[in-house]
């Protein structure tokens, strides 16, 4: 009978302990509404360190648990992974940011948490070191030279596709006399060039697409010689000027 008695007492205990709030490094109660508290003047809490594949994959971990929180030791740029405190949406993980992040992902009001979004910010932005002190008055100001990385290469055909999406500066080498070139990716308020180099002798046609054209100057070129097509778009008007090298 005290067997099953001190078996019943043992079982409450426990029963009422796991239940309970709990106070660790100290006496103290713990605050109301916490279910774990930890209290030191000397010690931090340290997190378990795991070692993050991706952010959407659970591992290490089995699977994603929501409101899991680990510390990341992982640091790989092109899985967007830096070492830090990350927490599980149940599907992802996410960096913990000790600040407020400045970028939202276009389309919306979430914050931006990585490096393959389209992002933006309701500011003025300004790139330079120049920038530490002083104004701004543009939308976008970049002090020091501002280039594209490349030109976009369209080609050699008759009917040649200008993809100015991939850079405001293109280039082809036609080996037609009378080349069209179809012009996409362009906007109102944009400024593009188009460089015909060498090919063929002759004079091209120019299509921008959702713009009317108008070009200026479209004389024939020689086969040796470079034809250059400045195109300046405002509201629907693609104004064209040609010049000849």
């Amino acid at each position: 009978m005290k067997k099953i008695i001190y078996l019943l007492l043992f079982v409450l205990i426990f029963t009422t302990g796991i239940n309970a709030q709990v106070t660790i490094g100290s006496q103290e109660a713990p605050t109301q509404g916490a279910a774990l508290e930890l209290k030191s003047d000397t010690l931090g809490f340290l997190p378990t360190r795991v070692k993050l594949v991706s952010l959407s994959l659970p591992d290490p971990l089995p699977a994603h648990e929501e409101g899991m929180v680990v510390y990341n030791t992982t640091v790989n740029s092109t899985a967007n992974l830096q070492a830090g405190l990350y927490y599980n949406t149940g599907n992802s993980w996410v960096l913990l940011s000790s600040a407020n992040e400045p970028w939202y992902v276009i389309g919306g009001a979430s914050q931006a948490t990585a490096n393959t979004q389209n992002i933006y910010q309701s500011g003025k932005v300004g790139v330079g070191s120049s920038y530490g002190s002083g104004t701004i008055t543009s939308t976008l100001e970049v002090d020091g030279a501002s280039t594209n990385k490349t030109s976009f290469n369209a080609g050699t055909g008759a009917n040649v596709a200008v993809d100015f999406t991939q850079s405001n500066l293109a280039r082809s080498a036609s080996t037609s006399a009378t080349p069209t070139f179809n012009c996409n990716g362009v906007k109102d308020g944009g400024a593009y060039t188009l460089a015909w180099q060498q090919g063929a002798a002759g004079s091209a046609n120019i299509n921008v697409a959702g713009m009317t054209a108008k070009i200026f100057n479209n004389q024939a070129k020689t086969a040796t010689q470079d034809a250059v097509y400045t195109i300046v778009c405002i509201n629907t008007t693609a104004y064209i000027y040609v010049t000849i090298f």
